[in-house]
Order: C-alpha cells, then sequence, then structure tokens
C-alpha cells in the first residue's frame, strides 16, 4: 500500500514564536495539542486552521484504510533561506523514518509555497489544500491585509524601519553637511548586515551572555562590556590616524585590527568569565559548566593564534615573530584544542554516565525534535533515541551540547 504523508508547513514558525512548540510534530495526538495551543496563544493565526484541516484530512485517508501519517514542519520567523534549510532538514529527517511515496500539503497562506520545490525534490505531491478563513467582506480588503502585516515585527521592519532610516539618515547629512559617501558607507553596511543575518547572529550571541543569576550582576557586567567595546573602536580609530601616513594596505589594516582585537578580547573574556559564574551560581549542571570552561580554553587559544598573526604581518615593535616561530604557535594551538577537546568530551561523557537521561526529550541546537533517550551506552558513548515514530538509533555522546529538561545536540 502506498504510504501519504499529510504535511503542514508553517514556514514563518509561529508553532514556535507564539505557542513556543518544537518541530517537526509528528502524529495526530501532537498535531491537534499544537493547533489548541497555537489557537489559544493567537486566535486570529491562520495557521491553527491548516492544523485542523490537516487532521480532518488524515482523519478522512484514515477512514479509507490508507497507510497515512501528518506531519508539522515549521521555519523561521525570518523566511528565506533559513526557513528553508530548517523545513529541508525536518523533511528529511522525517522520510527517513516514515519513507512516504507521496504527500498532501496543506497550506495556509502563499508564503508556504517557496517551500513546494522542496518537497516536491523529495517526494510526489498528490494534491495541494489551501485553507481560506471565512471573514466579513471589508476584512478581505487591501488595506485591512496591509495593517495586518504592519502588526507583524518582520514586516513592520522591512516596508516602515529600513525607509525610515534611510530617510533619518539622508535628513542628517543634509543637516550636517556630511559627504555622500559615507552616508553611503552608512547605510550599505546596515544592508550588509541585514542581508547576511548577521543581526540574528549578534542577537544570539548575545543571548548566550544573558545574565541569570543577579540583576546587580547584569548591571555591572553590561557596563563595563559597554566601556571596554567603547574603547576597543578608540584605540582602533587612535591607531588609524597615528599610522595611516607610514602604513599602507595588508600592514594598516593588521596595525588598526590588532589595536581592536587586544581590548576586544578582554570584553569577550570578561563575559566568558562572568558567564561561567552566573552559570555557578545559577546551578547549573555540571555538563553545562565544562562546557562553558571548553569554550573559554578555546578562545584563548584562537585569540593566540590571530593575534600573533597580526603581530608577524606588522613587526614593527617586540616582540617580533618570525614566520617559524608564527608556525609553531599555531600548530601549538592547535594541538592543545586537540587535547583539551579529547578531555573535556571524556569529562563530558563521564557527567553524562552520572545523570539521568532516560526519557528526556532530544532537540538540536535549531530546535528540532529527534525523539527521547531510551538508553545511554557509556562504553561505546552512544545514545540511543526513540524517534516520534518508534524506531530506535543511535547518536554518539559527543554530540550533546547542553543537559537541561530536555537534550540539546548539535
Amino acid at each position: 500500500m502506498k504510504r501519504l504523508l499529510v504535511v503542514v508547513v508553517d514556514i514563518d514558525n509561529d508553532l514556535g514564536e507564539k505557542a513556543k512548540l518544537r518541530a517537526p510534530i509528528i502524529g495526530r495526538e501532537n498535531v491537534v495539542k499544537a493547533a489548541t495551543k497555537l489557537a489559544l496563544a493567537d486566535a486570529e493565526d491562520v495557521d491553527s486552521n491548516a492544523l485542523f484541516k490537516a487532521v480532518s484530512i488524515y482523519d478522512k485517508l484514515k477512514k479509507e484504510g490508507k497507510e497515512v501519517e501528518i506531519v508539522v514542519l515549521a521555519g523561521h520567523k525570518n523566511l528565506g533561506i533559513k526557513a528553508s534549510t530548517r523545513v529541508a532538514r525536518q523533511l528529511d529527517k522525517v522520510l527517513k523514518e516514515f519513507p512516504a511515496e507521496s504527500a498532501i500539503v496543506v497550506s495556509d497562506s502563499s508564503s508556504d509555497d517557496i517551500v513546494l520545490p522542496i518537497i516536491q525534490s523529495r517526494l510526489k505531491i498528490d494534491a495541494i489544500e489551501k485553507v481560506f478563513v471565512r471573514q466579513a467582506k471589508e476584512l478581505e480588503k487591501t488595506y485591512f491585509v496591509l495593517l495586518e502585516k504592519l502588526k507583524d515585527p518582520y514586516y513592520s521592519k522591512i516596508l516602515l524601519g529600513i525607509p525610515a532610516l534611510i530617510l533619518l539618515l539622508i535628513s542628517i547629512a543634509y543637516a550636517f553637511n556630511i559627504k555622500a559617501q559615507y552616508l553611503g558607507i552608512i547605510v550599505g553596511t546596515l544592508l550588509l548586515i541585514k542581508g547576511f543575518s548577521l543581526d540574528e547572529w549578534f542577537g544570539e550571541l548575545l543571548k548566550s551572555f544573558y545574565i541569570e543569576s543577579s540583576k546587580t550582576l547584569a548591571s555591572v557586567f553590561y557596563a563595563f562590556v559597554t566601556i571596554l567595546l567603547f574603547v576597543s573602536l578608540y584605540a582602533s580609530y587612535q591607531a588609524y590616524i597615528s599610522s595611516r601616513a607610514t602604513l599602507k594596505g595588508l600592514e594598516l589594516y593588521a596595525y588598526i585590527l590588532d589595536a581592536f582585537i587586544t581590548p576586544f578580547s578582554l570584553v569577550i573574556f570578561f563575559a566568558l568569565a562572568v558567564k561561567l559564574i552566573d552559570l555557578y551560581t545559577a546551578k547549573k549542571s555540571q555538563f553545562t559548566i565544562i562546557g562553558h570552561i571548553h569554550l573559554i580554553i578555546t578562545f584563548l587559544l584562537v585569540f593566540a593564534i590571530i593575534k600573533a598573526t597580526l603581530l608577524w604581518i606588522i613587526n614593527l615593535y617586540p616582540p617580533f615573530i618570525s614566520f617559524k616561530e608564527l608556525l609553531l604557535i599555531i600548530v601549538g594551538a592547535l594541538a592543545l584544542g586537540y587535547l583539551s577537546s579529547y578531555y573535556f568530551n571524556a569529562v563530558k561523557s563521564d557527567i553524562l554516565a552520572s545523570m539521568k537521561l532516560k526519557d528526556k526529550e532530544v532537540y538540536d541546537v535549531e530546535g528540532n525534535h529527534y525523539g527521547k533517550v531510551s538508553s545511554v551506552d557509556i562504553k561505546r558513548e552512544r545514545l540511543r533515541i526513540i524517534s516520534p515514530f518508534g524506531k530506535s538509533y543511535t547518536l554518539p555522546i559527543s554530540r550533546v551540547v547542553d543537559v537541561g529538561e530536555s537534550l540539546i545536540i548539535e
């Protein structure tokens, strides 16, 4: 009998943003719970209607005696490549355990159409069900749709935020007689940051330094980090002023970067050290604390390589570094990095052996659900996972990056 998969795609991840659920969501009971939770979180969200519609289709196919499963895939709130990549990974994972031959796709908006090629490249699509919510004709007018879109932070930043910022910068340039090329540098930098999602990366980085245990410690920490950051920027500016007449090309860039990176490395090291104190104070698991110590050591080794490389390029003041010495520093740092990784992985394995991991839910760092832990094989350093489809498979312990209420893997 042909296997069918009823697929719902929540491309902007409303399930995660509003209902705090992680995809993929597999099985009728789980999908009904997800639809109910999303509807309670936001009664106006059309995604809950799509979920209920998918359940209705699943029930109908089940009554007809079809071999069918239902799954919900979720993308990312910022859409684009990141959303498509997440959907593709989730679908690949589902198809490994439920190798369906065709699918019925349930969609609630045209934005979900961007993932249809992803689904079609993996299995045949028998039908596409579009869900439309019945409402008053007035609400179907374009300006009501636009108003609803403007309530969404993602669309409001694009439709209002970017034009407002450009107008503001142009006005400032005219008011203070600033040359157009400087305005272009600012706008270009902002578009570059947004285009490569550097703001998201920076936001995630800041979240990793969030202080939980003490508001006082957090306030002192953020103030000190801000001061050091401005010191780094000022030092790099002074380096540029003092060396632009004597240095050119790569040497000039290395000199400016060296002036910036030394105080900035203190910012990162201080942030990592305070976060370590916070983890102890908040009584986090030994596994999390050990992982953070490993991160600090890795940072110091990377900083040593970067600093040595910059000094070798500049070579204007002691300590003078030859190319042979640079290679020795790089090889030594990499060797220490390998040994520290081996040691900390062994320590992590011992810690995991002493923890109760059975029945813990397993997710990857992007929030994709893998199943539950059924057992831990310390000798082979493997975790046995039971997937939502009931299939059993193993993962190496080295992939575990955090342990709390659930298990997080790379």
